[in-house]
């Protein structure tokens, strides 16, 4: 763990927490993230921590790599789109940056801005926005954009990818983790096959794109499970092809798919079965060696 300013703040809070805020804590109902409130306490105890999740290792260590000054992530802009119990959102504040967490579920909205008081960082924020309504005018630019787990909750992935593209500049950086529509060969392995269409395609402002639809719950039924979409009863997953294009029809002309989270071999087993995806976009090549 780098020694960071709010990391300081975060040492002081678990060794002398406020007693109302933390019961608090420990009376909502965590399902995902493991967030630490003492020393010994945890939201979600005998879990590994969020800050020893994979993702979240493979995230800081490339961006430290990518946009890291002097060792420094301080002052970067980030967002993380539906963060869920702001376990993410928490482990990017602790680097110093400028963090903004956004959740549609109003029940992970409020477990998020628990933490948020709970640690009182100058630098972690939440907002409870259907992240169909994100714009640049409200919200500003970012220099960092998370979409983990989010994509694939969708029913028009490839507009909100251009909203991506209205709130960053030339030189952001975009982390993508999401689940992708399986070929009919993988189909049967994929985790998610009973609740798949078979493939088809839907136009997005003229253009084509491949993929599989998915149920999120019966429609005109409302959803009450956090895990689920906010506003759509079937979500649209794109094929790896459709996606990459998509990527670079909203403007992310480069993009790096990501490896290293998991030893190899157990990293081509989990994307087989859970169809599933990471990678790193941005518009303007980190790297010009003929330039």
């Amino acid at each position: 763990m780098k020694q960071t300013k709010t990391n300081e703040l975060i040492q002081q809070k678990l060794a002398a927490p406020d007693a109302l805020l933390l019961n608090q804590i420990k009376t909502m109902k965590w399902t995902s993230h493991n967030i630490p409130l003492t020393l010994s306490e945890t939201t979600l105890n005998n879990q590994p921590l969020i800050e020893h999740d994979p993702r979240t290792r493979v995230i800081k260590d490339n961006l430290y790599w990518l946009a890291g000054k002097g060792g420094s992530l301080a002052g970067l802009r980030l967002i993380d789109l539906g963060c869920l119990e702001g376990g993410l959102s928490f482990e990017m504040a602790r680097e110093d940056m400028e963090v903004l967490g956004v959740e549609g579920w109003e029940s992970n909205y409020l477990k998020c801005q628990l933490i948020a008081e709970y640690f009182n960082l100058p630098h972690l924020r939440f907002a409870h926005l259907d992240v169909k309504k994100l714009n640049r005018s409200t919200y500003g630019l970012f220099d960092v954009v998370l979409c983990c787990g989010l994509l694939y909750h969708l029913d028009d992935p490839v507009r909100f990818l251009k909203t991506l593209n209205e709130i960053t500049h030339d030189t952001s950086i975009l982390f993508l983790d999401t689940h992708i529509a399986p070929s009919d060969d993988q189909l049967s392995s994929c985790f998610a096959k009973t609740a798949l269409s078979d493939i088809t395609s839907y136009q997005s402002e003229g253009k084509t794109y491949e993929g599989r639809w998915y149920k999120e719950y019966e429609p005109g039924l409302i959803s009450n499970h956090e895990w689920t979409s906010v506003s759509n009863a079937n979500s649209f997953w794109l094929t790896q092809t459709a996606l990459f294009k998509a990527l670079y029809d909203a403007g992310f002309k480069h993009l790096y798919n990501l490896y290293g989270a998991f030893d190899i071999e157990q990293e081509f087993q989990l994307r087989q079965q859970l169809s599933r995806l990471y990678c790193i976009a941005v518009k303007d090549a980190y790297f010009k060696p003929f330039r």
